[in-house]
């Protein structure tokens, strides 16, 4: 089945698992999670979370048992997981949940999405708590890290002074090598030829028969699919 079929299959049956199982909800333990009781990050620009709404997703503890469709939100900010727990909203445990993963069909765009996040990585930078977006998930690992910094500037106008409070959102790409070793990348031709060492020249002759240019994500995941499935 070529990589383009396969993606297209995915989607569909993501459409249908989405829309199709709303029930069966499994409470997810409150193991060394705290419970939320006040509204934060107010008169604030901006918002840290990856999706302001509450989405349906699904969540993986440290034995791999998976806890399914659970009302989710991902805090870049603190790099936190939270969940909507009967009305209670929990921030759970980085030590005891290693992986979430969100899957839902936008509204606006009925498009379907399905975005995993991952801890457990050795980036330079981060600790192995930290969780990450794995774009591709093969002998390399093409990772994507959404980062939000609080700054809060004094401004004066008219004679007043006001804090300016905003949140501003950063993303960064990282591929993990075949044996092991980060490196930061950019969505670049230069960048990702680099890091691939020996599978430089067949990376080369991929792009150029496929007509890639290797800045978006897309053209990378495409990219390392092919090499790892020729």
């Amino acid at each position: 089945m070529s990589f383009l079929k396969y993606r297209i299959l995915s989607m569909y049956v993501l459409s249908i698992i989405s829309i199709g199982s709303l029930g069966q909800i499994a409470n997810v333990p409150g193991i060394g999670s705290s419970i939320l009781h006040e509204k934060k990050y107010t008169a604030v620009e901006g918002t840290p979370f990856l999706y302001l709404d509450w989405q349906p997703g699904s969540i993986t503890d440290n034995t791999k048992k998976i806890y399914v469709n659970q009302l989710m939100k991902y805090d870049t900010y603190q790099d936190e997981l939270q969940i909507n727990q009967d009305g209670k909203v929990l921030a759970l445990s980085d030590v005891f949940y290693t992986k979430f993963e969100f899957a839902f069909v936008e509204k606006e765009s009925n498009a379907s999405i399905r975005r995993t996040f991952q801890s457990g990585y050795k980036v330079p930078g981060f600790s192995e708590k930290n969780y990450f977006e794995v774009l591709y998930d093969g002998n390399y690992k093409f990772l994507k890290k959404t980062k939000t910094e609080f700054v809060e500037q004094n401004v004066s106008s008219y004679g007043r002074n006001s804090n300016d409070k905003k949140f501003i959102t950063r993303e960064s790409y990282y591929l993990i090598d075949k044996s092991g070793q980060s490196f930061e990348c950019r969505l670049n031709k230069k960048s990702f030829l680099e890091i691939l060492g020996e599978d430089k020249p067949r990376a080369e002759t991929l792009m150029t028969n496929n007509k890639l240019k290797a800045k978006s994500e897309s053209d990378f995941i495409t990219i390392l699919n092919i090499l790892e499935h020729p």
